[in-house]
């Protein structure tokens, strides 16, 4: 009797040391889990699992940020599975909420005055900075996500314009000057964004506040220590709009030391990022404005949807060429931003006189390009920010007695919006195969519930029956 009582305790205790360390373990593996957070993503193509550059935005903020979503009936489950990444990996930084607008309309009413039963629209706030996404057509991903957070965390600072160099007068806002850029400064600022001027030789310096520096048409040679600031500056994820003046041309092909240096190509400063501008003037043989083949006139715009989108046809006087070979110590994106319309008929001439051939192996044979992109990849920005540049082979063309005409001047003011906003390059994953699902019905669901339960269940029986058998 009494062996047999203790053989009963000795049980109970090895089965209380068990449920201990059982308890133990799944305490400990919590603890882990809750301190270090990890996950782990089985899809192809990490369908749950936000890539490295959004990683990298979400772990520079620095203010808090709130994400609503107006949605009529049941969200997207991608819509809510973006909203708790986002908030995850932030640790609550980011805040997001989705809304039935049809639901709670005094709610919705704050973003909009009309509430659209078919609109799907996703709001960004941060402070007073608000940008929204309609998803009613194009269902949100990652990219557009994280881009839209990216711009309302982020200060634009303000917009400098170069001078010193014999550059476009910017600060007369009425417009009267057709040789000035007023009513480019002055779009500027009713896009929010503030417009003043710098010159770097008494500067020395530019300054912390400058979100994008404008070099617009510089008709004489800066110092080489100027080039060496602004080099600096973008090396640390500056951003530059370049408007490079036309090539000098004489009916004789001869020129002054003065005119030598007039209009420089800043090829200096731009051979660090593999752009070069031609000393060459663009010709179109059929695409020009007036009578003037050395004013082609373009609609043909490479994909670039927050600068060119939209855009109608520009024309640019007596514009440059621009070529690109990537540098091997850089990791830059770029693209062709504006193209001559016909490849064909237009090219890029070298002849130093007025008359223009094309000259095989000589000229610049066509497509030609007139203005490029240039962006950091994100995986090499310091501080949060990329360098980004963009290079025009033309400047009087936004001058105000041009800028009006046609989309000119939605050019160049889209271009200092994208410079100024550092929108992030991200990879479209709609482009990607869609992953494969495991489709479910509400049986299927059931069965798959039972099948787990099942598991532990069939355990503690196996248990308790080698229990009682020893017991016994």
């Amino acid at each position: 009797m009494i062996k047999r009582m203790t053989r009963t305790l000795i049980n109970v205790v090895r089965a209380t040391l068990w449920i201990v360390a059982a308890a133990g373990l799944l305490i400990g593996v919590n603890w882990t889990a809750h301190d270090y957070n990890q996950r782990l993503d089985l899809t192809t193509l990490g369908t749950h699992t936000l890539g490295p550059k959004t990683l990298q935005i979400l772990a520079h903020l620095d203010r808090e940020i709130e994400i609503v979503a107006l949605y009529p009936g049941v969200p997207p489950d991608r819509v809510k599975d973006l909203f708790s990444e986002f908030t995850r990996v932030t640790g609550g930084k980011v805040s997001t909420d989705i809304v039935d607008p049809l639901q709670n309309l005094a709610y919705a009413a704050q973003f909009s005055s009309k509430i659209d039963v078919s609109e799907r629209r996703i709001i960004i706030q941060a402070g007073k900075r608000q940008e929204q996404l309609n998803t009613t057509k194009i269902p949100l991903d990652e990219a557009r996500l994280a881009a839209a957070v990216y711009r309302v965390s982020t200060d634009p600072g303000k917009v400098y314009f170069l001078t010193g160099h014999k550059e476009y007068e910017w600060n007369g806002h009425e417009g009267q000057d057709p040789e000035g850029m007023g009513r480019f400064a002055a779009s500027l600022e009713e896009s929010n964004l503030t417009v003043d001027s710098l010159e770097l030789a008494t500067h020395g310096e530019i300054p912390e506040d400058c979100g994008v520096l404008v070099i617009a048409g510089a008709r004489l040679q800066p110092d080489p220590e100027e080039v060496e600031l602004i080099r600096e500056y973008m090396e640390n994820g500056g951003s530059v709009l370049l408007m490079v003046e036309s090539a000098i041309r004489t009916p004789t092909g001869t020129f002054t030391e003065l005119q030598k240096r007039m209009n420089p190509t800043w090829n200096d400063l731009l051979k660090h990022w593999g752009i070069t501008v031609a000393d060459d003037v663009v010709v179109d043989l059929s695409n020009h404005l007036g009578q003037d083949i050395g004013c082609p006139a373009t609609s043909k715009y490479p994909d670039h949807d927050k600068v060119v989108a939209g855009l109608g046809i520009t024309f640019y006087l007596r514009p440059r060429s621009i070529a690109y070979e990537k540098p091997k110590d850089k990791n830059l994106l770029y693209a062709p931003l504006v193209t001559t319309a016909n490849a064909e008929t237009s090219w890029g001439e070298t002849d130093k006189t007025l008359y223009s051939h094309f000259d095989k192996g000589v000229d610049t044979p066509g497509p030609v390009t007139i203005a490029s992109v240039m962006a950091q990849d994100p995986k090499d920005w310091k501080n949060g920010r990329g360098t980004k540049l963009i290079v025009i082979g033309d400047a009087d063309f936004a001058t105000n007695q041009f800028a009006d005409r046609y989309s000119n001047l939605d050019l160049v003011v889209n271009s200092v919006s994208w410079l100024a906003q550092r929108e992030v390059i991200l990879p479209d994953k709609a482009d990607l195969p869609p992953e494969a699902r495991l489709q479910m019905t509400a049986k299927d669901i059931k069965l798959a519930l039972l099948g787990l339960a099942a598991v532990p269940l069939l355990g503690l029986f196996l248990g308790l029956t080698v229990w009682l058998a020893r017991r016994h």
